[in-house]
């Protein structure tokens, strides 16, 4: 009977429980969703919305929502920002009316809603029609006095929106420069201050004004530069192109696009009365010109060095079995044998080192290259100070020599044996490789039991 009775006691404890939990639990959480509802001032589905127009004292701007994104109706012609414009949308369901202040009609000009700062009206898909208008600031300065043109209550909406539904036009145009896919780019040809074309097969090559592979980095820097510039500001209606400096453009830029088969073209023109750093650029399929900032210049008059590859040498590590070090009174071998890296009477050689030394070749980059070289003895590569030779099974892989010092003494010259260009490289990597073959002792290998 006890068991019975404390059965029956925990089974009310759960009702109750339940009871606790609906009623005060989920209703409160109830009443506070239909608090935050009624305190909207007109609570829709943003997606709904189809139609936005905001007046000011001033101006007036109107957009309306189409299958891919808005487009402008007042003032008609100009391209829309559809995330501006969605954005936009979003917030306009979600302006809040804090407090009613007069319920009944009452005096407008009290509230400076007689002629209000601004009216902001929106069309629903279904269309319904609402429009609220805001008036001036409480003397505390923390609201705005605003009334929805179907009700006539006032109320007090929170002065953060203001600043939400305060736009100017330039705010919600688009301001994409020149619209391409990255990836469907093949071609890349500058003419102005520079002279550059690359073309994509297999990967990036420079095919003017010289022939030689393309920094891949530096061309995805360019294409990203280009592809993400968004306008800071428009030119007025009235310049014409010889105000703009784009009759005769400083800059043409054309990527070709290899999916459309079509080439996207930008001009760079002048630059705008006191901004130095900014200029007029016009994608030549649209009319509109904006006013961008100067690093697409900066990037596209770059030196012809800084598109080119600045790899030191291409080898196939992997099949690296020997490499060969010679130098006046001093030549040896470094040799893979059955358990790692050897010295030439068969003592291990510390593998970090030699790892250091591909890593160094493989990864350094030149500073700058001699596309034409003089005799290679004015750079101490006839012959070199050290010549080495990266080697599979006895066949050269790779053959390079280090030269003199550089003037100011921090690089040195390097050239391979394989290219007429002779480069320039830190002094770090000919430190990698001026080693004795004592030096490559792995002396914890030659101690270990």
């Amino acid at each position: 009977m006890k068991f019975k009775g404390t059965v029956a006691l925990f089974g009310l404890l759960l009702v109750l429980g339940g009871w606790v939990y609906w009623t005060d639990i989920r209703g409160r959480e109830g009443r506070e969703r239909a608090a935050e509802e009624a305190a909207l001032a007109f609570p829709a589905d943003y997606e709904s919305i189809r139609r936005i127009r905001l007046v000011y004292p001033d101006r007036s701007i109107e957009g309306v929502r189409i299958d891919d994104g808005w487009e402008f109706v007042d003032p008609p012609g100009l391209e829309a920002d559809p995330s501006a414009w969605d954005l936009l949308a979003s917030n306009v369901p979600r302006i809040v009316r804090e407090e009613t202040i007069v319920s009944e009609p009452t005096d407008l000009e009290t509230f400076g809603l007689d002629s209000p700062g601004i009216e902001l009206a929106v069309e629903l898909d279904d269309g319904r029609e609402e429009e609220i208008i805001f008036g001036r600031e409480n003397p505390g300065g923390t609201h705005y006095y605003a009334k929805l043109a179907s009700s006539d209550e006032i109320f007090l909406a929170p002065s953060s929106w203001i600043s939400t539904v305060t736009k100017e036009v330039n705010d919600l145009r688009d301001k994409s420069v020149l619209r391409f896919e990255q990836d469907s780019i093949d071609r890349i040809e500058i003419s102005g201050v520079a002279n550059v074309a690359l073309s994509l097969e297999e990967d990036w090559s420079i095919v003017t004004p010289i022939e030689w592979p393309a920094d891949l980095a530096e061309v995805n820097t360019f294409l990203g530069t280009v592809g993400f510039a968004r306008a800071t500001g428009f030119a007025g209606e009235d310049l014409t192109d010889a105000d703009l400096g784009l009759d005769m453009p400083r800059l043409r830029i054309v990527l070709h696009d290899k999916v459309s088969d079509g080439d996207r073209v930008l001009l760079i023109g002048g630059q705008p009365d006191n901004e130095p750093d900014r200029y007029f650029a016009k994608d030549a399929s649209r009319d509109t010109v904006f006013i961008v900032e100067g690093n697409i210049v900066e990037t596209s008059e770059q030196p012809i060095f800084e598109w080119r590859d600045k790899t030191i040498a291409d080898f196939d590590r992997p099949r690296v079995t020997a490499v060969r070090f010679e130098r006046e009174g001093d030549n040896f071998v470094l040799a893979m044998g059955g358990e790692g890296w050897e010295l030439p009477d068969q003592r291990p050689a510390r593998l970090e080192t030699i790892s250091l030394m591909f890593n160094a070749v493989e990864f350094e980059r030149a500073t700058a290259i001699v596309d034409a070289p003089g005799p290679l003895g004015g750079y101490g590569l006839d012959p070199p100070r050290l010549r080495v030779v990266f080697e599979a099974d006895g066949e050269e892989l790779l053959a390079f020599g280090f030269g003199n010092d550089t003037a100011d003494g921090d690089e040195l010259y390097w050239k391979s044996e394989t290219e007429t260009q002779v480069k320039v490289v830190s002094k770090d990597v000919f430190d990698r490789f001026d080693v004795t073959a004592e030096d490559l002792l792995d002396t914890d290998a030659l101690a270990a039991p």
